[in-house]
């Protein structure tokens, strides 16, 4: 028969028996199971402030890990909490589901393994938008002046360049020499060969070609190992990066070939 006398549920004691793998509303119904002695699912569940289709479904729970038991008591069936030492199950339990999900990890890990490493490897690319954009991509490679040890190579349409930066002579170009980076470029020019365009002021080696032969409007320059750097001067002012140390050495050795052919230009 159920007890007369209840003890007022102990909130902190429900908190740590969450705290070892039960769900609050778990904690509620093997408390009021463990106080009641053997009780009926009404009484658990009125004792428990649980809905009885809940308790029962608790109560299911609670047997299968061998904190509750069940008797029968002529068309009643009673159900009474185990000794609190049966706990120690919940955490031998949780300790097998922890190895066998360390089991399953190892398995997957050489797939996630080539998951992860193919997004590393793949290149990473950035748009800047606009005059002011362009002019923060330039800024970023300024900073990273010190880890870059190759010249800066590339293609330029220089009306297309000297049209949206005027000043790209007393600006970027000295910024860049100032840091002692060294550029070699290919570019093109209505008027002809620009005098002055190598330069040993600003570490500037320029090679002319025609640009009725050669009409490009953007430009392509190759920076440090890792990055190709692609600016489009047409009505929308956009700027690509790409991060790529494979595709920036293939658009190197492109440009090495294409500096080599540029050379029949500047006799």
């Amino acid at each position: 028969m159920p007890h007369t006398n209840s003890v007022s549920m102990n909130t902190p004691l429900e908190r740590n028996l969450e705290k070892l793998g039960l769900s609050e509303k778990e904690a509620k119904v093997y408390l009021a199971t463990l106080e009641l002695g053997q009780a009926t699912v009404q009484h658990i569940a009125k004792k428990a402030e649980v809905q009885r289709p809940t308790t029962y479904v608790i109560l299911d729970s609670l047997m299968k890990n061998g904190l509750v038991t069940t008797a029968e008591s002529g068309k009643k069936t009673l159900f009474s909490a185990e000794s609190p030492e049966q706990l120690d199950r919940l955490l031998e339990k949780e300790k097998a589901d922890i190895a066998l999900k360390h089991t399953y990890l190892q398995e997957i890990i050489p797939e996630l393994k080539a998951l992860f490493n193919l997004t590393e490897n793949r290149p990473k690319v950035k748009f800047y938008e606009g005059k002011e954009g362009i002019i923060a991509m330039q800024e970023e490679f300024l900073r990273l002046a010190e880890t870059v040890t190759e010249e800066i190579v590339g293609f330029t349409p220089l009306d297309e360049l000297l049209r949206v930066f005027p000043n790209y002579e007393s600006t970027y170009s000295k910024e860049r020499s100032n840091k002692k980076l060294r550029n070699k470029v290919i570019y093109t020019r209505a008027e002809g060969p620009l005098t002055g365009a190598t330069s040993e002021n600003v570490l500037r080696e320029a090679r002319y070609i025609p640009k009725d032969k050669f009409p490009f409007t953007s430009s392509v320059t190759v920076y440090g190992q890792d990055y190709l750097v692609l600016i489009s001067y047409g009505e929308q002012l956009l700027g690509v990066t790409i991060q790529s140390n494979d595709i920036a050495s293939s658009f190197r050795v492109i440009f090495n070939l294409a500096w080599d052919a540029a050379e029949q230009y500047n006799q």
